[in-house]
């Protein structure tokens, strides 16, 4: 156990944002943030619908899908990335300021996808 606490840690540290934070708040957050594994083609954010965690990816790949309405009025999922390890999904979380964020886009797993997750009650 005391080794999957500290490769989480060592991961978190690398991210991109949290490279001003030190080795106690890295080492607090990594407490908070809990192992998640979501099977290939399983919808992790579904657009319009309230955004309950923030991910870091482990490993695996997701995409980003964005629901646009057409001049024919019809829906189009329209790509609008892909992400994988080291990437950040469902940001808006922390910066929305409202009580209740709703994603803006649908997160779906291509792969196999391993991920910490910050849940919205740990955020303050």
């Amino acid at each position: 156990i005391k080794r999957e606490a500290e490769s989480k840690i060592r991961f978190l540290a690398g991210l991109p944002c949290f490279a001003r934070w030190n080795c106690t708040m890295i080492r607090s957050i990594s407490i908070t943030c809990r192992d998640v594994v979501f099977p290939a083609q399983t919808t992790i954010i579904e657009q319009s619908a309230p955004v309950s965690g923030l991910f870091f990816i482990v490993s695996g790949v997701a995409l980003i899908f964005r629901a646009l309405r057409g001049e024919s009025g019809c829906i189009h999922n329209v790509l609008v990335t892909r992400v994988s390890s080291g990437d950040v999904f469902g940001e808006s979380l922390i910066l929305h300021d409202g009580d209740h964020t709703l994603s803006c886009v649908s997160v779906i797993a291509e792969t196999m996808l391993k991920a910490y997750r910050l849940d919205e009650i740990q955020i303050p």
